[in-house]
C-alpha cells in the first residue's frame, strides 16, 4: 500500500512539473507575440532573444 501511495505521489509531482512548465511557455510566449505586435504597431522593429522554453527572454524595440 505505500509503494503505491509513493509510485501515486511521484506520479502526479512529475505531471504538475511538466504542466507547471508547459503553461509557464505558453504564456511567454504569448507575451513575448503581444510585445511584438505592439512594437511593430509603432513602426518599430522588436529584438527577442530568449530560450528553448521561452522561460529566460529579454525584449527590445527599436523605434527610427
Amino acid at each position: 500500500m505505500a509503494r503505491k501511495m509513493l509510485f501515486l505521489l511521484t506520479g502526479m509531482t512529475i505531471f504538475l512539473v511538466v504542466f507547471l512548465l508547459i503553461a509557464t511557455s505558453v504564456m511567454n510566449r504569448l507575451q513575448i507575440n503581444n510585445a511584438a505586435n505592439q512594437c511593430k504597431e509603432i513602426g518599430g522593429s522588436p529584438n527577442v532573444e530568449k530560450d528553448l522554453f521561452a522561460i529566460n527572454w529579454s525584449f527590445s524595440c527599436d523605434v527610427d
